[in-house]
């Protein structure tokens, strides 16, 4: 085993009773070129790898009492154990985790040394689903994994391919390397001392009270960006129309029309070094809403006039300052690649995203990332990963 150098950063990974434990290797194993490694195995962990393996990459922990040691041993130590896990820990990633593990997270159950590491510690946690595809979208599973999001929690995946059971669903671990990926960038922080303004989700304009105009957008990409923005330091705040996911843990402006998106991002773009708009915001609103529920039985037919909304993303193209970069996103339906160059131009944007009709609501998303001096075409991947590689342009 290699010595310890004491100017690299730790990374305290926690290995659970998921069928994919032996994917662990491999991620230690990638790691372990640029940062120390400890490995924490759960007892469930223990009887899906070969112990001695991991023995030979990095330090092993599995329990929180050593057998044979006194409550005088302990004092007597320099620390303990779990204490000076989490103390050197500069990331904590659990992959794979369980159902189990991320309930007890999310409940403040610590209950062996994962647990109690994660509990004790103050460095950033990843977490790695792997799991049954009802196990994940189980109610239960998704509360945990909302409210785990909302205070500060970082998740990969799952992502969707064959399971131990058989099935191709959603369940399956991330891909190694894209985990070493994320860990990386929530270790180095690229973007620190850097503001982010993002926009996301889709926006609602009102017919009459119980009615209204709206787009199919699920709010996923400018979610992940958010997410990732944070994990790569960036300070962000996060403009979002009315939307199902669970909110990542920044500040949030929650906005349901577009001239209230528009009045939110006038408000805050100011000194932002990043502007993504990545929201679906409707053209148009009605020009006279209804105050009362409109009576289809008084109505054979019902025209809507319709007025344009505030062009949020020209108006901020229009606005921002020289050391001030704007990123929009263009989906369309016909002659996307002409749309988006026009778009570009006509915004005044740095970066526009081009993408399809298939990216909504989907886990995935496959773009041509547009400059003023290059056309980039990306293979299709999900979009934490595409935020990823979104952001990376502009540490």
């Amino acid at each position: 085993m290699e010595q310890k150098n004491e100017k690299r950063k730790t990374i305290v990974i926690g290995i659970t009773g998921s069928i994919a434990a032996f994917k662990a290797e491999e991620l230690v194993k990638e790691l372990s070129a640029d940062y120390d490694i400890e490995v924490i195995l759960t007892q469930s962990g223990k009887k899906l790898i070969e112990v001695e393996k991991f023995q030979k990459l990095c330090p092993v922990r599995d329990c929180l009492f050593q057998p044979g040691m006194t409550y005088r041993d302990y004092l007597e130590r320099e620390k303990i154990g779990h204490i000076s896990l989490a103390d050197k820990a500069g990331l904590i990633l659990v992959a794979p985790a369980t159902a189990n593990l991320i309930g007890k997270i999310a409940n403040g159950i610590a209950d062996d040394l994962l647990t109690t590491t994660i509990m004790a510690s103050k460095a950033k946690i990843l977490i790695a689903p792997a799991m049954n595809n009802n196990m994940y979208t189980n109610p239960i599973m998704r509360e945990n994994t909302g409210k785990l999001k909302k205070l500060g929690y970082f998740f990969i995946g799952p992502a969707t391919g064959r399971l131990a059971c058989n099935r191709h669903a959603v369940g399956r671990l991330s891909d190694t390397g894209d985990i070493a990926k994320k860990a990386r960038v929530l270790l180095e922080e690229p973007l620190k001392n850097k503001s982010v303004l993002i926009t996301a989700g889709s926006t609602i304009e009102p017919i009459d009270p119980v009615r209204h105009i709206t787009n199919k957008s699920s709010g996923k990409m400018g979610y992940a960006l958010a997410e990732t923005a944070k994990a790569m330091g960036a300070d962000v705040t996060l403009v979002i129309g009315p939307a199902s996911i669970a909110k990542p843990g920044v500040k949030v402006i929650e906005v349901n029309t577009a001239q209230e998106m528009y009045d939110a991002c006038m408000q805050n773009f100011a000194g932002k070094n990043l502007v993504i708009c990545s929201a679906a915001v409707s053209d148009y609103k009605v020009l006279d809403e209804s105050r009362e529920k409109i009576k289809k039985e008084n109505n054979a037919t019902l025209k809507l006039e319709l007025t344009k909304n505030p062009d949020i993303l020209k108006e901020i193209g229009r606005r921002k300052t020289s050391s001030q970069k704007l990123v929009g996103f263009a989906l369309e339906t016909e002659n996307l690649m002409e749309n988006a160059v026009k778009k570009l131009k006509n915004k005044n944007c740095d970066m526009i995203i081009a993408n399809s009709q298939e990216a909504i609501n989907s886990e995935n998303n496959k773009v041509f990332i547009i400059t003023k001096n290059a056309v980039e075409e990306l293979e299709e991947m999900p979009k934490s990963l595409l935020a990823a590689e979104i952001l990376d342009r502009f540490r």
